[in-house]
């Protein structure tokens, strides 16, 4: 009898064993498939972050593009009003230039009439003298 029991209380050990076993499997899957499924929300996290991340990124790059292109706008303009500015200070140059040589003939002109008018009052001042010296 006493190895009767030791059979039976074998028995009775595989069957508990055995029925504990499935369990045990079950909850090692269900945990394996919890840490699965949370490993694929991580991820899913992970590249909804780095989606967002690069939509950011992509959006400041259209931004600095236009800032590049208003930029560059801007550089043209300025380039164009220098050449403007270049070719307006070349002429008001050369206006100037034309200006100082009027002046100077101007001023050569006025010498002269000058010079001619001091002649002539010399002569009218001679035949004032000579006038008075016929009379006398």
């Amino acid at each position: 009898m006493f190895f009767r029991r030791k059979e039976k209380d074998k028995t009775n050990e595989n069957i508990h064993t055995t029925s504990t076993s499935p369990v045990k499997k079950e909850s090692k899957l269900n945990m394996y498939s919890k840490e699965v499924v949370k490993f694929i929300d991580n991820i899913k996290s992970l590249i909804r972050n780095t989606t967002e991340q690069q939509n950011m990124l992509n959006d400041q790059h259209d931004t600095l593009t236009g800032l590049t292109e208003d930029v560059q706008n801007r550089m043209a303009s300025i380039s164009d009003l220098t050449i403007q500015t270049d070719k307006s200070t070349e002429s008001l140059s050369d206006e100037g230039n034309k200006l100082l040589k009027i002046t100077t003939n101007v001023v050569e002109i006025s010498q002269k009439g000058k010079d001619s008018m001091e002649n002539l009052a010399n002569i009218i001042k001679l035949l004032g003298e000579e006038n008075k010296k016929i009379k006398r």
